[in-house]
């Protein structure tokens, strides 16, 4: 099922998904729901349980975190992240599911003028950023990836795509699947400990943590995602035919929210020498060719050395190590091979990319970084008079507000929402739930000259 998992994942993201990824999905969940037993649920075993349980995991995360500062003002060393790399290596294998946030709930807007899914609905526009290009949450993760070049995802093993897989077929599948998709929901947006220590680690680390101290924020369990998504269960579960047969649902949804590989598992995972050998090899296998059959690493051609070191990255390190090429615990400049891929203008300058460079630098114990700490624009732009043009145009056959909104909500879809076109479909679509007509919106959202160029 992981080798399914990086296919449906990719499958489930395309604008329409067809019947033949609908059916997969379907069959993604029932192994995993499967798979849940019954005590591996989160929730309460009774729905009237839940404020309280609301209340204690808040009270529980809360303490938690205060011991978690006790120890590191007592001197304990960053509980997650040794260095900057390590850092990055998260950053990187968490984006398959970090770059489909919210999608579990997308089927939802179908309901947007139901009362009982109002908190789910809100929830998702608002992990939308309600259609503004800072605040999306989608959008945000691929600036950091795309910012920390942590983006190269193909080389990622099958299992960093389970959850967010899951979350992609909980999304397309949410008539068939609700209980599930509230489960999961309810589970999902409690504030974890896991997110409260890496956003203070990336800060002390110089990244940029803004989308981990976004979620803080905004799933606080007094009026952000963690109390809507109780009130949203109370509600359905009341309106359910069989409600208790609907709960026992709810609480094996919420286990989906374990599956796969959890945020502490991924930190764990890393190891720096492995890292840097992985990357040594992969560089080994291509620059076999390039090199000119002169060229000597000490007494040993570098030929040799390359063939070797594409099948074990560590063999390449150690005949580095031992021809004096790499240094550590030194300058990082009394490294010669740090010379030839740093600075820029340097030999091997571009061969190794800036998060391969930093894994390097970590490696040889420099602890400095390649990156300034500058805090980030964020991209608040405005949409421009073409995409009003096009949302206008697609509005225009629509006979009335149901419609109207019907026509929006393929482009709050998780390939859709955080392109331009869609994060102002997004805008439209959360002033028509408040009852604005977004045909109408969208025309008032330009000035008089952009007006007459698409009306």
């Amino acid at each position: 099922m992981e080798a399914l998992a990086r296919t449906l994942y990719q499958r489930l993201q395309q604008p329409i998904p067809d019947a033949g990824a609908l059916d997969s999905a379907r069959a993604f969940l029932h192994y995993h729901l499967d798979a849940c037993e019954a005590d591996d649920s989160p929730l309460p075993a009774q729905l009237d349980q839940l404020p309280a349980w609301l209340d204690s995991q808040h009270l529980s995360v809360g303490k938690a975190f205060e011991q978690y500062q006790l120890e590191r003002q007592q001197g304990a060393p960053r509980r997650y992240f040794s260095n900057i790399s390590h850092a990055l290596d998260f950053l990187r294998r968490a984006a398959p599911t970090k770059l489909v946030d919210g999608a579990w709930l997308y089927g939802c807007c179908e309901h947007w003028n139901d009362p009982r899914f109002a908190p789910l609905v809100r929830t998702y526009l608002e992990e939308l950023g309600d259609g503004l290009p800072s605040q999306n949450h989608v959008l945000l993760y691929q600036q950091l990836v795309q910012r920390y070049h942590c983006e190269d995802l193909e080389r990622l093993p099958d299992s960093l795509f389970v959850q967010g897989a899951l979350q992609l077929a909980l999304g397309a599948l949410t008539e068939e699947f609700l209980p599930e998709v509230v489960g999961f929901n309810l589970s999902y947006e409690q504030l974890p400990l896991h997110l409260l220590i890496t956003r203070q680690e990336l800060a002390e680390l110089n990244l940029d943590p803004y989308y981990f101290v976004l979620h803080i924020t905004i799933d606080n369990a007094d009026s952000g995602h963690a109390i809507m998504a109780c009130q949203a269960t109370q509600r359905l579960v009341a309106a359910a035919r069989d409600p208790q047969a609907f709960y026992r649902r709810v609480r094996r949804g919420a286990a989906l929210a374990e599956r796969g590989i959890g945020t502490p598992d991924l930190i764990r995972q890393f190891d720096l020498t492995e890292a840097l050998d992985h990357v040594l090899a992969a560089k080994a296998a291509v620059g076999l060719q390039l090199h000119h059959a002169g060229c000597r690493v000490g007494s040993q051609p570098l030929k040799s050395l390359l063939d070797e070191g594409r099948n074990d990255g560590s063999a390449l390190r150690a005949a580095l190590l031992r021809e004096g090429w790499l240094k550590p615990g030194q300058e990082p400049l009394q490294s010669r091979f740090w010379r030839l891929i740093y600075p820029p203008g340097a030999q091997m300058y571009g061969v190794f990319s800036l998060r391969e460079q930093q894994l390097l630098l970590d490696w040889l114990g420099s602890g400095s970084s390649l990156w300034d700490s500058s805090r980030p624009q964020r991209d608040d732009s405005s949409p421009s008079p073409g995409q009003h043009q096009q949302l206008l145009q697609r509005l225009a056959p629509c006979a009335d507000r149901n419609a109207r909104m019907a026509a929006l909500v393929p482009l709050l879809g998780p390939s859709q929402h955080s392109t331009p076109l869609g994060l102002l479909a997004t805008r439209a679509f959360r002033a028509g739930s408040m009852g604005a007509c977004p045909r109408h919106w969208l025309s008032r959202g330009l000035s008089s000259t952009q007006r007459s160029m698409v009306i």
